[in-house]
């Protein structure tokens, strides 16, 4: 069962409250660490934001905790392209 929170955070993000989103799934991941879909969730949440340090950071650490999920693999590489494209 997924915690409150994480089940909230969908809704926020639907509805482009982005700070709450971040808010529940960062709860969500301190009451379950590995629980991968709030992780991956958290990226995202970072990334609409433009927040693409601690992005690439919600990856990494959700790497730590499956190391074959595929999407958060692409979703590592997007983000460094993107950083990329604004530092250069």
């Amino acid at each position: 069962m997924l915690p409150y929170s994480f089940d909230a955070s969908i809704c926020f993000t639907s509805a482009r409250n982005l700070l709450i989103a971040e808010e529940r799934l960062k709860k969500s991941i301190q009451l379950e660490p590995g629980d991968r879909c709030a992780l991956r969730n958290l990226t995202g949440t970072l990334m609409k934001q433009r927040r693409f340090d601690e992005s690439l950071t919600a990856i990494r650490r959700c790497l730590c905790v499956v190391p074959d999920d595929t999407a958060m693999m692409i979703t590592f590489g997007d983000g460094y392209l993107i950083l990329t494209a604004l530092v250069f």
